[in-house]
């Protein structure tokens, strides 16, 4: 016999712990989403930084070839290939520490998804999603903070 009704009160603060508890769960799912989403498009940022690079040495080793010719032609001075060849070195350098960005940022996600180090995999950008013809941005982050397991958690908190 439950005099002080005390057996209801502890069913009910155990179930309103789970609750608790899958919302903090829900949450932590949320963030590790976010995170490897976040790695993924610095994974794919990296590649881009890369792709430019390598652009921006080919043009500074054409501009090098070109400098290099005049001089040996006599039409310009050593100056010249001397800043051709500067711009090159440093394109080239840039190239590096992009790659070396690039190498870091696939280790992450290497790590994230399980992969040993240094798998090779090149990712393509994903297409964007149209808008609704019905959006409505009020609407949307009405709906974003009503689905967010921190709103719920706080509410039960209360």
């Amino acid at each position: 016999m439950d005099v002080f009704g005390l057996v209801g009160t502890g069913v009910s603060v155990l179930k309103e712990s789970v609750q608790f508890y899958q919302i903090d769960l829900d949450r932590e799912m949320n963030e590790e989403a976010l995170t490897v989403k976040n790695t993924f498009f610095a994974v794919l940022n990296a590649q881009n930084d890369v792709a430019s690079d390598q652009e921006q040495v080919a043009n500074a080793q054409a501009t090098y070839n070109d400098a290099y010719a005049r001089y040996t032609a006599g039409t310009v001075a050593q100056f010249d290939v001397i800043s051709a060849e500067t711009q090159l070195a440093n394109a080239q350098a840039q190239l590096l520490v992009a790659q070396n960005d690039l190498n870091t940022e696939k280790a992450n996600l290497d790590n994230m998804m399980g992969l040993p180090a240094g798998t090779d995999f090149t990712l393509s950008s994903p297409a964007m999603p149209p808008l609704s013809a019905t959006y409505n941005e009020a609407d949307e982050i009405a709906k974003a903070y009503t689905g967010r397991p921190e709103m719920t958690q706080v509410k039960l908190d209360e």
